[in-house]
């Protein structure tokens, strides 16, 4: 009986010896875990960062090549470039009145993306951000955007206008791709062009 108690002890300090360095295991596991964790959530902080700059760098390419080609717009410049342009589609002279239509919607259409531009740390706020913002600047910038989606508009005519324009100088497969360009972008608020489109679509592919 006595040796039994001495032994036992010897035996609870082993045991405890055990507990010690199971709980030393573990602790290093854990540990290994979460610096596995953190060194995978920086590669990805690390490649999300080059993909954002690889984007922002292409995104600069091509508004450098926008800007060679197109230049500076105003809304004065697309204003005089539309009267011309329809002023030689009202006079019957479809040859002279497609080039200045086009050129017109191209620079309508760049105007408007500038415009929209202005507007982009809005669009790509969250929902609670937007509606933080004091109405005094909703309504400023509310004005911007109206101003973009009525060059929009402007281009989508000219769209139409062209496609009538080839379409009367026998050149039904340019009027068909106009028709159709201009009819994936008319909003569904503005009737009276889509319903002009797609009357037109349909007369050149004898739809009745």
């Amino acid at each position: 009986m006595y040796k039994f108690s001495t032994q036992t002890p010897l035996l609870l300090t082993f045991l405890t010896f055990l507990a010690i360095v199971g709980a030393c295991q573990q602790t290093a596991d854990t540990n290994s875990a979460d610096g596995q964790q953190q060194t995978e959530d920086e590669q990805d902080e690390s490649i999300t960062a080059a993909d954002t700059l690889l984007e922002t760098e292409q995104q600069i390419r091509s508004t450098t090549e926008q800007v060679k080609r197109l230049g500076v717009p105003s809304p004065k410049e697309v204003d005089s470039l539309r009267k011309q342009a329809y002023s030689l589609y009202e006079a019957d002279s479809c040859s002279t009145a497609v080039p200045a239509l086009q050129t017109h919607a191209e620079k309508a259409n760049w105007l408007a993306n500038v415009i929209s531009q202005g507007l982009e740390p809005y669009y790509d706020a969250s929902y609670d951000e937007q509606e933080s913002m004091p109405m005094g600047r909703m309504t400023e910038l509310a004005d911007y955007e109206t101003s973009s989606n009525e060059l929009k508009q402007q281009r989508n005519r000219s769209y139409v206008l062209i496609a009538e324009c080839e379409r009367d100088m026998g050149n039904s497969n340019l009027a068909m791709v106009y028709y159709m360009s201009a009819l994936d972008l008319i909003s569904i608020d503005d009737g009276d062009l889509w319903d002009r489109a797609r009357s037109g679509l349909y007369e050149t592919v004898e739809i009745k």
